[in-house]
């Protein structure tokens, strides 16, 4: 036979109030019950966004945005005009790096009308630092490897290209040549960039090789 459920009895109720509603064995039931009714539970409220503070951030994403367009579109815009720049840098730095180290005179070609500028090797060649000389029939050189040769981004033209102010216009030219020394000195050269709006220089010092840009070509040429 199954046991029979124990019964409580009113001591245990009792027991019962007084722990859970502080009150004494004694007490009368309404009492009790104005206890009970004092008793709060946790109770877990979730709250959702309105429809007026998603339109207030929407709008202030629109804002945001609004305003960046301008910046992204000048970055976006300057970006060809500084791989050009870079480019050319770097073929005329290892150029120079190259004369020095190999100890023989080292070319840097530049095809003005195929937007195209590389470095070709010149052997035991003897010009002197005052030559700047445009070869129509010579070949092209051969592509030699990332940085030593680039095509200048599309929409960057080569606007001017002055070498040893010969006053030649060299930018009309099939080819140009620059011409770098194992004592570390180059031919002159001025070359800006134009890419419809915007206009950067690239010079080179004659008595260094060393190549570097001007922000403000025209501007800043005519005040020398």
């Amino acid at each position: 036979m199954s046991p029979k459920p124990k019964v409580q009895g009113p001591k245990w109720a009792a027991r019962f109030a007084s722990s859970v509603f502080g009150v004494g064995p004694g007490a009368p039931a309404s009492r009790i019950t104005d206890h009970a009714s004092r008793i709060t539970f946790p109770v877990s409220l979730s709250r959702a966004f309105t429809l007026i503070e998603i339109m207030i951030v929407v709008a202030i994403m629109g804002i945001v945005m609004t305003m960046s367009v301008p910046i992204v579109y000048k970055v976006w815009r300057k970006a060809p005009m500084r791989e050009a720049v870079k480019n050319i840098v770097e073929v005329c730095s290892h150029a120079r790096a190259r004369a020095i180290m190999q100890g023989v005179a080292t070319e840097v070609v530049f095809h003005p009308k195929q937007n195209w500028v590389g470095l070709a090797g010149t052997g035991s060649t003897t010009r002197s630092a005052g030559e700047g000389v445009v070869t129509p029939g010579a070949s092209t050189p051969t592509t030699l490897g990332a940085g030593l040769s680039a095509q200048l981004p599309e929409g960057i033209i080569i606007e001017t290209l002055d070498i040893n102010m010969s006053g030649v216009e060299y930018n009309d030219a099939d080819e140009a040549r620059i011409h770098f020394y194992p004592n570390g000195i180059s031919d002159e050269m001025r070359m800006i960039l134009f890419d419809g709006r915007d206009r950067m220089g690239i010079e080179l010092e004659i008595t260094t090789g060393l190549a570097s840009v001007v922000p403000n070509p025209l501007q800043e040429w005519t005040k020398r």
